[in-house]
């Protein structure tokens, strides 16, 4: 496992991520679609701790626009696919189409020093748990992203919270509605979205979830949902509602197909309430004043925390508790999914 202190024991932790004497740890990205673009590659030419030693993906014009639009190390390199050799002692982040993650993760959980996994870890709970039980077995460190945990205008709504700025705290409320595919994701693949068993609701539903138990500091109870599918059949709109102990509902309405788009964070408490919008802005009123914070925006400053807390991290034995709690957010949405009746075009309820 490279020069990383193991969950049994022993070795000192070396003085930085790549070891007192290897410099920066080496990182090799699978996947050169959009998030790599505009999260991975800009916070690691931010992160000295960290060194893109390879570029992975099956495009040869996705790794030139990569290398194109990025000053990469002279040592780095692209590859069609990964590899043992390259894979191992390295930082390996997955970044690639879920249907395909498990094939690369069999690769790279054996030998690589540390596997960042974008969400979700499998296409399903089940294999969000075979993926974690595989790394507990090669004693790999697996790190789930979730940006939004580590988005500064998303931290600050959380504090506010749990500092009871807003009084007790009833309720919470995430809006998240798309209206096409994002640019330059997997562009051969136009049709992606029909291969997503969940939707919108195990797509969008997934930062839903994390971002309602980041802010309550409790595990969400199964809940009830409501969902219209596509005509092929995928849930393309879906609204849910979860309880986070007994007392705050957490209501998410999701779209994939939206006429407009728009993402917002509602908290809503018994002397205030805030709204979270993704310009980094958070509006906080209460009985006597509105008050706006502006935070930096965007996916940089998200995945420049995230490495920074990774770097921490690698110093010591691997921690499963994050990729434990991706098991079970998959289990629940795997479970909200399961209430809806198969039939396309309509509106399906779920019971409580």
């Amino acid at each position: 496992m490279g020069n990383r202190p193991s969950s049994a024991g022993a070795p000192a932790p070396p003085a930085g991520p790549g070891g007192a004497d290897r410099g920066p740890a080496p990182v090799v990205l699978v996947g050169c679609g959009r998030i790599v673009e505009l999260g991975h590659l800009p916070a690691l030419g931010a992160s000295p701790e960290f060194a893109v030693r390879g570029l992975v993906d099956p495009s040869p014009a996705r790794r030139d626009t990569v290398t194109q639009r990025f000053r990469l190390p002279d040592d780095a390199h692209t590859y069609g696919h990964l590899t043992e050799s390259l894979a191992r002692d390295a930082i390996v982040v997955v970044a690639c189409p879920s249907e395909v993650r498990l094939e690369v993760l069999d690769v790279a959980l054996p030998v690589a020093r540390a596997v960042v996994v974008e969400k979700p870890l499998a296409l399903d709970g089940d294999g969000a748990a075979r993926v974690l039980a595989a790394a507990r077995a090669a004693d790999t460190d697996l790190v789930p992203v979730h940006n939004w945990r580590y988005d500064p205008s998303m931290v600050a709504l959380r504090d506010l919270v749990r500092h009871g700025s807003l009084g007790r705290l009833r309720g919470l409320r995430y809006i998240h509605h798309m209206t096409a595919p994002f640019p330059g994701a997997w562009p051969e693949r136009t049709l992606w979205r029909a291969h997503q068993r969940g939707g919108c609701l195990t797509d969008l539903g997934y930062h839903a979830v994390y971002v309602f138990e980041e802010i309550t500091g409790q595990p969400l109870d199964a809940g009830q949902c409501t969902v219209r599918r596509s005509a092929v059949g995928v849930p393309d709109q879906a609204q849910a509602r979860w309880q986070a102990g007994a007392d705050v509902s957490c209501d998410v309405d999701l779209s994939w197909s939206a006429p407009a788009s728009r993402f917002e964070v509602h908290a809503t408490g018994t002397e205030g309430d805030a709204v979270l919008t993704d310009d980094g802005k958070l509006v906080i009123r209460d009985a006597t004043r509105q008050r706006v914070i502006a935070h930096r925006a965007g996916f940089p400053p998200a995945y420049e925390a995230f490495y920074r807390d990774l770097a921490r991290r690698l110093l010591h034995p691997p921690d499963y508790q994050d990729a434990a709690t991706a098991v079970r957010v998959s289990r629940l949405l795997d479970q909200a999914l399961s209430c809806a009746q198969p039939e396309t075009g309509g509106e399906d309820g779920c019971p409580q």
